[in-house]
């Protein structure tokens, strides 16, 4: 993801999406011209004889034709403070699995949209010289200090994402897309360990 996400230009966002029903599933890929070339080099770098093709519109996993429904939610981390581990070996072997179950034509997406994320890193430094410019007396306090200050430096020195995970069903059947959204997103979340959970952040005409 860190590849994908700071891959030129590092500003533009792309979405990786897994889509698909009983019928069929697939992976696609958005993003700017110039971004998706950077973004498929890496790809061919992992997988080398992996194909392309043009798509046409309706090949556009999130297309809503005419007169179908559509149910969206968002999911994220409970904290922005604390990152998050997953309890699965593949997360995204869930999802495929639950996507596979939605009986056609209603179809699932979830949708990972992501960019690379500078403020973070910064706003975690400035953090960790605050917390050590501090003058205290107490030792004790300062020690727990001292301690948090270097648990900040440590995530500040990675690489981070600005990152939205929206799942989404579309049907012509309306009373089917919300509990097919809802009952994916639902999956997702459950990949994800307990000490910062991944819930439901938002979701459209929420009950």
């Amino acid at each position: 993801w860190k590849r994908l996400a700071y891959a030129q230009p590092t500003p533009e966002h792309f979405s990786f999406e897994a889509f698909g029903n009983g019928d069929r599933q697939g992976l696609a890929l958005h993003a700017s011209q110039t971004k998706s070339r950077s973004v498929l080099r890496e790809f061919f770098q992992e997988w080398s004889d992996m194909q392309r093709r043009p798509a046409a519109e309706t090949d556009n996993p999130a297309f809503v034709p005419e007169g179908w429904h559509v149910h969206w939610v968002e999911i994220g981390p409970a904290s922005g403070d604390k990152p998050i581990t997953i309890s699965s070996r593949d997360p995204l072997l869930g999802a495929l699995s639950e996507i596979a179950d939605i009986p056609a034509p209603t179809r699932a997406l979830v949708q990972v949209i992501a960019r690379s994320d500078t403020t973070t890193r910064k706003q975690l430094g400035e953090m960790s010289a605050a917390m050590r410019a501090g003058q205290v007396q107490d030792a004790g306090v300062r020690y727990q200090r001292t301690k948090e200050a270097k648990t900040i430096e440590t995530r500040g020195s990675g690489l981070f994402l600005q990152v939205v995970i929206r799942v989404s069903a579309i049907s012509p059947f309306p009373d089917r897309v919300e509990g097919a959204a809802i009952a994916l997103a639902n999956t997702l979340c459950n990949q994800f360990g307990p000490d910062n959970p991944v819930v439901i952040l938002a979701q459209s005409n929420p009950k």
